[in-house]
């Protein structure tokens, strides 16, 4: 049973939709600061390295630049790239990305 059907089972409703992402509805405070220690972590590591995969028809590639504070993805020949990602939001993440780069990329 997913997490969304437990709690209209529980609270006797149907609020609850597919996709359901519990930080966001309840905790939306400690998902900022998760958020928060996450990207500096993230800032800090790939400052020193790169993160590459190279698999067949794919290459998923992750970077960090500080002088122009950008974050790059590539995946798939594709390319996104997060201008003034230090001073992101989870909510701006959220908006500038979209599934599939936050599933592939940092899965």
């Amino acid at each position: 049973m997913g997490l969304y059907k437990l709690l209209n089972t529980v609270l006797d409703t149907d609020t609850y939709k597919r996709g359901l992402h519990i930080f966001e509805k309840f905790s939306k405070e400690a998902l900022n600061e998760w958020f928060e220690t996450t990207k500096k972590l993230l800032m800090k590591e790939l400052l020193e390295s790169s993160f590459n995969i190279d698999t067949p028809n794919k290459i998923t590639k992750l970077s960090y630049s500080r002088t122009n504070d950008n974050l790059y993805f590539f995946y798939k020949g594709e390319e996104l790239h997060l201008n003034g990602f230090s001073e992101f939001t989870y909510d701006d993440f959220i908006s500038k990305t979209t599934s599939v780069y936050r599933e592939k990329v940092f899965s």
